[in-house]
């Protein structure tokens, strides 16, 4: 069999995986579209020539950002064609044979995605040229299009093609076959920190809590403040996920929970979801921090409303992001529920461990960074930088998003569950 029908055969099988990854690709492509053209758009450009190379940096940050996330979705995507490519390996195909079937997969994939990305961006384009125009007060086109958000927005993509490709190639050819076929690959990005004590990273996680008083008290050096609180923040979000909260499940299961059956599987799996967010938690509360400190230093409105979509584009892809992952992980899941129902586990306790499982993951991943935007917020508030109208608006948001991304994940993990023709359940209850 040929590479190439090789690779369509191999997107055939793992059809439903194939189009979760379509789908993480067409929402930020959609939203990438739109800010370069409104970072070309004559209007915007002509009123707020200055800030503009402040905005450019905002939306190459995002660019990057969304690179990044394309990334985390690939590296999912791949481990689903991974026992294909590892028996390929196994009959005598060389490695940089697998890389150009991995290389055609994501063209097709990456082709797909760019004309239905850019055809959602056509039709959001309204929303975001209203905005802009009640920014900037003033009116014009609508779905004025110019060919710098084309070019560069196909730019973006053939970048992401390439780096993606080459991070694919570099999996297939620096594996042993026993791990391809085992689907054995590392995090795509593992930030590394100094491991102290995790008890160290809570005394972290509170300080920027104190960093609010000081500012209250210290107004003079509120800008300061404001600094250390998103620096502490970020480190001890990053500690606390990737350190102290695995090292606490540990101790709970052996010391807590040793006998209840229900609790140690939520936490075990609890445990295994959690190493696969510490990057998207990590990003969240660092990126969302970084747009709100830019939001109220600046006085240009235009780089404001830059911001406020930044914001939601950030909150948006985070959330797809861990519901993505949800789905790619699922078939492990089913094989782990079927083999808990071969024990003698019945739909009830099931039903138990994925509620348990689902309300710890998204506490974490809703809790860390929203107390300490929360604060920051706060700290902008006072200091009559913010209004307050608006950073409720901004909390609803938040809050809006990934509650809604916690009832989707919820309703696909049960749903996968109690459907699947693997386990001997057939009712769905939520």
């Amino acid at each position: 069999m040929g590479s190439y029908k090789f690779a369509i055969k191999t997107l055939k099988s793992n059809f439903k995986e194939s189009i979760s990854y379509l789908c993480s690709m067409i929402f930020p492509i959609a939203i990438i579209f739109n800010l370069l053209n409104i970072m070309c758009n004559t209007e915007f450009t002509s009123k707020y020539s200055d800030g503009r190379s402040a905005c450019s940096l905002i939306i190459f940050l995002l660019c990057l950002l969304v690179c990044i996330f394309t990334f985390y979705s690939n590296s999912h995507f791949v481990t689903t064609t991974s026992k294909e490519l590892g028996a390929a390996a196994l009959s005598g195909v060389h490695p940089s044979r697998l890389g150009r079937i991995l290389l055609f997969q994501n063209t097709i994939l990456e082709m797909a995605a760019s004309f239905l990305g850019i055809l959602l961006g056509f039709i959001m384009m309204p929303i975001f040229s209203k905005v802009m125009y009640l920014a900037l007060n003033s009116s014009g086109n609508l779905f004025f299009i110019s060919s710098g958000s084309l070019g560069g927005t196909l730019a973006i993509l053939l970048l992401q093609l390439s780096y993606v490709s080459l991070g694919d190639y570099g999996y297939v050819s620096t594996r042993e076959i026993i791990d391809l076929i085992k689907v054995k690959r590392k995090p795509p990005l593992n930030f590394k920190l100094l491991k102290f004590n995790p008890v160290t990273y809570a005394v972290f996680y509170f300080l920027p809590i104190l960093f609010l008083f000081l500012s209250m008290l210290q107004k003079n050096h509120f800008d300061l403040f404001v600094r250390f609180s998103m620096t502490f923040s970020f480190i001890s979000i990053l500690g606390l996920a990737k350190y102290y909260i695995p090292f606490k499940i540990l101790e709970l299961k052996k010391d807590k929970y040793a006998n209840s059956k229900l609790t140690l599987i939520s936490l075990g799996n609890l445990h295994f979801s959690l190493k696969r967010t510490v990057l998207l938690i990590t990003l969240l509360s660092g990126v969302i921090e970084t747009l709100l400190y830019i939001m109220n230093v600046s006085n240009d409105p235009g780089l404001k409303v830059i911001c406020v979509f930044s914001y939601i584009t950030v909150l948006l892809l985070i959330s797809s992001s861990i519901v993505y992952k949800f789905i790619m992980e699922m078939p492990s899941k089913i094989r782990t529920f079927k083999q808990l129902t071969l024990i003698g586990y019945i739909k009830p306790q099931l039903n138990t461990i994925i509620n348990k499982e689902i309300f710890l993951l998204y506490s974490i991943i809703i809790g860390l960074p929203l107390i300490h935007f929360c604060t920051l917020i706060y700290m902008f508030v006072s200091s009559g930088k913010l209004s307050i109208i608006l950073s409720l608006v901004l909390i609803l948001i938040f809050l809006f998003i990934f509650l809604t991304g916690a009832f989707i994940s919820f309703v696909i993990y049960k749903k996968s569950i109690f459907k699947s023709n693997d386990i001997g359940l057939n009712k769905f209850a939520l």
